[in-house]
């Protein structure tokens, strides 16, 4: 869920004796960030990634922005070994070619879009998102999973998620990534029965 910036200067107001943690693991792709907000709000923590926009996942590089002192009192505990060489390495070198990763993140948001409005032109239910994904609902989750994943195509199946019964999730890519997965998830459509028919 993505709280606007009024609504998370409000929690972290009203709760100045808590340690307030917001992810933004997928800020690239939303482009709403609260990391400001650190200076004025001490109690504030502001998490981010290399795994999701930058691609690096496996290699577990991620950092903190808060205030100081928080900052200060974080140093006692952190671990100087918790990111390898490698990956502050890869995270150097993702961070040398910024233009390259604000064109993917650009291709990206084109392709959630095209993605979605592809899946709701088959008639059935999508629903875009802030991040690099998309839910569609299917009738079947466990078959059209197995479907995918028989034509190289691995997503998420979420219908096991309060709220969530019926849906699954599909990491979006680039616009050439998104042609093979539109033409696989054609095939799949057609094997368990919904050919572009209205559920």
């Amino acid at each position: 869920m993505l709280f606007s910036r009024d609504e998370v200067a409000r929690i972290v107001a009203r709760a100045p004796l808590s340690l307030v943690v917001v992810d933004e693991a997928y800020y690239e792709f939303c482009g709403v960030s609260v990391a400001d907000l650190v200076e004025d709000f001490p109690n504030l923590v502001v998490t981010r990634t290399f795994s999701k926009s930058f691609g690096i996942a496996g290699l577990r590089v991620g950092y903190v922005v808060a205030h100081p002192e928080l900052i200060r009192n974080l140093r006692r505990v952190h671990n100087p070994k918790s990111v390898n060489v490698l990956g502050q390495v890869a995270a150097r070198a993702a961070l040398a070619d910024i233009g390259y990763h604000a064109d993917y993140v650009g291709e990206v948001k084109k392709s959630r879009e095209r993605l979605t409005g592809w899946l709701r032109g088959k008639g059935m239910e999508a629903r875009s998102s802030e991040a690099n994904w998309v839910l569609v609902k299917v009738p079947d989750p466990p078959r059209f999973v197995a479907e995918l994943e028989s034509r190289g195509v691995f997503v998420r199946d979420r219908s096991g998620f309060p709220q969530l019964g019926g849906w699954v999730r599909m990491s979006v890519g680039t616009a050439a990534q998104t042609d093979m997965l539109c033409e696989r998830l054609e095939s799949a459509l057609h094997a368990v029965g919904l050919n572009g028919v209205t559920r």
